[in-house]
């Protein structure tokens, strides 16, 4: 087997974009493992989508939400810095060719943030 500058374990949507990242930021090659035949992880088989703070809506109160939704097993640190960079985060993913143009009421938030 060649060798890898990178390996990424897992091929769902945090895995991929590691992959993609570290060409990105220019790892000589990458190496993509995956124990499923497809790729996709459980990004594949989420029924609902991916929340993103937009318009009419603050990086507050998706924390608050998030949290209040999450109980004590949520790390507010963690969820502050999903909410700063969850848009950033989508309009990277749309330059692959992925949509998110429909903005739905997700349970748990108090604006419309769900893609």
């Amino acid at each position: 087997m060649a060798e890898a500058s990178v390996v990424v374990v897992g091929g769902g949507f945090a895995g991929l974009s590691a992959a993609i990242s570290a060409l990105e930021a220019g790892a000589s090659s990458v190496t993509l493992l995956e124990k499923e035949p497809k790729l996709g992880g459980n990004s594949a088989k989420a029924s609902f989508g991916i929340n993103a703070v937009g318009e009419g809506d603050t990086v507050d109160a998706f924390v608050e939400d998030a949290l209040a939704a999450g109980g004590p097993s949520a790390d507010s640190g963690l969820v502050r810095t999903l909410a700063r960079h969850s848009m950033e985060s989508l309009q990277w993913l749309q330059t692959f060719g992925l949509s998110f143009d429909e903005v739905a009421h997700g349970a748990g938030s108090r604006v419309p943030r769900l893609r």
